[in-house]
């Protein structure tokens, strides 16, 4: 079943070297107060909800369309050489579209999913605010690495003609 998978334009090379889309964080549970109180005080640690929670690759149903969605997105600095300067960037994970093609048994939609990990609904409806026109139901997980022999093309969100792969 066709399932659609983004990324940065800075991930693609690493990814097609490994020839695998990796697992992720799941965010099956919400961060412990402990890891909150670590990057408010600027030393973040690990978090060990995030340790413990089960690795992913997500996936949506539906291709992407209109304003990249807030979950897709990562804050950012950029050090200007010789200037000492640094600017803040917006980075965006939803530009490059993976278009995979994975049996059905090997997806779960990301509610269900989240109902079997006991996800509290407060942390979900706040996961829904990030994801911009698409929630819990739009959203698909595969708890295993997606192959490169499972990937049907591989192209620019914005613009589409400029494919990067497409399956043979």
């Amino acid at each position: 079943m066709i399932f659609y998978h983004y990324t940065a334009v800075e991930h693609v090379n690493t990814i097609l070297e490994s020839g695998y889309l990796k697992l992720c964080e799941s965010n099956a549970l919400p961060p412990t107060q402990e890891y909150i109180d670590s990057v408010k005080s600027g030393n973040p640690i690990e978090d060990a909800n995030e340790l413990d929670s089960p690795k992913v690759v997500w996936l949506f149903k539906k291709q992407l369309a209109g304003k990249t969605p807030r979950m897709l997105t990562s804050n950012g600095s950029v050090k200007l050489a010789g200037v000492g300067q640094v600017l803040p960037v917006v980075f965006d994970k939803s530009k490059i579209e993976f278009t995979v093609d994975i049996p059905i048994e090997d997806v779960q939609r990301s509610d269900k999913f989240f109902r079997q990990f006991n996800t509290p609904e407060w942390w979900i409806k706040g996961l829904e605010e990030f994801g911009g026109n698409t929630g819990v139901k739009d959203w698909y997980v595969c708890r295993r690495e997606i192959l490169e022999s499972e990937w049907v093309e591989i192209k620019d969100r914005y613009n589409p003609k400029n494919s990067i792969k497409r399956k043979k």
